[in-house]
């Protein structure tokens, strides 16, 4: 299914499909015809130009029948339409029940469940085929689709190459998993997490001075309610971590745009020489300039430090935020190795510098004079 977005802000998709279907003549099969339509000019049910969500050849869905004994896949030929004709070899009656994808639906112990992976692919403005789960039910020979799901969009521009994106809830609610009971859109769905993390895989994406929206499919209503942390990585170590603690939930069949973040790996931060203090073996000053677009406003500056080139433990504040700006290190360990980045705040984002390393001079050891 393709789903291309067109980025509005907080959009709802109300993702309703309306399905109607028919026994063909021959050898008994099946068509049914869907038809995914806006509910009104506030909704948006596409993720393109146009804003529609629209089928694509080669989609299926899996439809069981009302007393769930049987199911069968249903696929289209059509491409790129909202109403499309899939065709299967199974009676569809008022009760039945239908999944997209087809793939993402188990019936166990009397309950269906709709997985949500843990692992997505990057696709710029949307989200990768049968990423995006949705069920229905049928009533007078009519499918309602819809979604317990929503999407969480994170816009990007600058420099670097993105490997992927790890998502989590800081309030380290489960973000992918399955849910249950979904025979009506009017059930409490219950949610088995399996995972507290969603990787987006991004194929090592170059960012550049336009940008790329990299969306995250989320379980709805309960998540995000204190914020996010989504951790940027890159090919070198991590470019930048977004954080924010506001509530940023989710709503069913919903997108939340995040604002536009600047990401550097060195070259939108650049970290400059270190300078040592004279006379002061164990003290250090680390300087670093940055570079970013007019229309967006620095708010803090300083460096990330420590021994520990994987895990720099210490954080310092820079006075001013103009640019280039330095701060001075003391009580360092004689004769050792550190490891630092710069770092930039914008509004609430955190953009880092490419790692840096330096060695602080050894003690010499006293002489004294006859």
């Amino acid at each position: 299914m393709k789903k291309t977005f067109r980025m509005m802000g907080l959009c709802a998709l109300a993702m309703l499909a309306v399905v109607s279907c028919k026994k063909n003549e021959q050898q008994g099969s099946v068509t049914i015809k869907a038809n995914i339509a806006q509910l009104n000019n506030e909704s948006r049910t596409e993720i393109g130009p146009d804003n529609w969500l629209v089928w694509k050849t080669g989609d299926q869905i899996k439809v069981y029948t009302a007393d769930k004994s049987n199911s069968a896949i249903f696929t289209t030929n059509d491409n790129n339409v909202t109403q499309a004709t899939f065709s299967g070899n199974m009676e569809v009656t008022d009760g039945c029940y239908a999944f997209y994808p087809a793939e993402g639906v188990e019936y166990s112990n009397g309950s269906f469940k709709l997985r949500l992976s843990g692992t997505q692919t990057f696709v710029d403005g949307n989200f990768a085929n049968n990423t995006y789960p949705m069920y229905a039910t049928c009533t007078g020979n009519e499918f309602y689709f819809d979604s317990p799901y929503g999407v969480l969009a994170l816009p990007l521009c600058g420099s670097g190459t993105v490997s992927n994106i790890v998502l989590r809830d800081n309030n380290d609610f489960g973000l992918c998993g399955y849910y249950s009971n979904l025979e009506n859109i009017q059930t409490t769905f219950f949610m088995a997490i399996q995972g507290s993390s969603i990787t987006l895989n991004c194929g090592d994406v170059e960012l550049g001075n336009t940008p790329k929206t990299f969306c995250f499919v989320v379980p709805a209503n309960v998540v995000f309610g204190n914020g996010f942390t989504a951790t940027v990585n890159g090919t070198n170590g991590v470019l930048c971590t977004l954080s924010t603690t506001k509530n940023n939930s989710i709503a069913p069949g919903a997108i939340r745009t995040m604002p536009l973040t600047l990401v550097g790996d060195g070259s939108t931060v650049v970290t400059g020489d270190t300078q040592a203090v004279p006379d002061q073996p164990t003290s250090i000053t680390l300087q670093a300039t940055y570079i970013v677009p007019d229309s967006l406003t620095v708010t803090e500056v300083g460096f990330y430090y420590g021994t520990d080139s994987t895990n720099l433990t210490t954080k310092v504040t820079a006075a001013a935020v103009e640019s280039p700006f330095s701060y001075t290190i003391d009580s360092l360990t004689a004769g050792a190795t550190y490891y630092y980045r710069a770092y930039i705040k914008i509004g609430g984002n955190e953009t880092r510098g490419g790692l840096k390393s330096f060695s602080t001079l050894a003690h010499q050891p006293s002489t004294s004079r006859r």
